[in-house]
């Protein structure tokens, strides 16, 4: 694999955990909101949560943009290297997404639900 596919590989990982932060973020916003309104104290803890969760994801995003500047100045083999863990966290990636999405739903379902 060469530097430019994996440098898009890089990209393809950082958006992925900028859409699981962007969604982690709205899920702050409808728990500091229910919170607001109901003054329970597990809402508090899920905000707590979600907002652990998108520093995770920031982080998370941070890394791999990080990783991909510094391609440059990877040997081959640790170019290769790279390359083999990339390919196994994309999948990983576009899971964390829709655990995130389902996490929100599941959250906002936990009023109607009980």
């Amino acid at each position: 694999m060469n530097a430019p596919e994996l440098a898009t590989r890089f990209n393809m990982l950082a958006a992925a955990y900028a859409l699981s932060a962007a969604l982690l973020a709205l899920c702050c916003i409808v728990a500091w909101s229910a919170w607001s309104s109901f003054k329970q104290n597990a809402d508090l803890l899920w905000l707590g949560a979600f907002l652990v969760g998108l520093l995770v994801q920031v982080g998370s995003m941070w890394e791999a943009l990080v990783l991909k500047d510094a391609i440059r100045l990877l040997n081959p083999s640790l170019l290769a290297s790279f390359a083999d863990t990339t390919r196994l966290r994309l999948p990983f990636a576009a899971f964390q997404v829709v655990a995130t999405f389902l996490t929100f739903m599941a959250f906002r379902a936990r009023r109607s639900d009980f």
